[in-house]
């Protein structure tokens, strides 16, 4: 049994490895065309669809507790006023600084 069983593990291994092979001819023909990375150049509008690890409990900045509904917040939300990469103040919604 023992001399059947080894060469019949080897065998499968072996298929198992060369299964991979042989693939990039086949990965070529699904590269995407110039037509399709033409027709994903941004635009307005749409669904952007994300999938966070933990749910948001609420979407009222004041009673926010966890990084996931900050980022959810600051997605949805414009504020007021915001920071640049320099730390200095700049309006967003508002037409200039007080």
């Amino acid at each position: 049994m023992r001399r059947v069983f080894g060469p019949l593990v080897i065998i499968a291994a072996l298929c198992a490895a060369l299964s991979g092979c042989g693939k990039k001819a086949q990965q070529a023909q699904n590269a995407p065309s110039d037509s399709l990375l033409a027709s994903a150049t941004p635009r307005d509008g749409g669904t952007v669809i994300r999938r966070l690890d933990s749910e948001c409990k609420t979407l009222n900045w004041v009673l926010y507790t966890t990084a996931y509904e900050l980022f959810v917040l600051r997605h949805i939300y414009d504020p007021v006023l915001d920071y640049d990469v320099n730390g200095n103040l700049v309006p967003v919604l508002a037409s200039e600084l007080p």
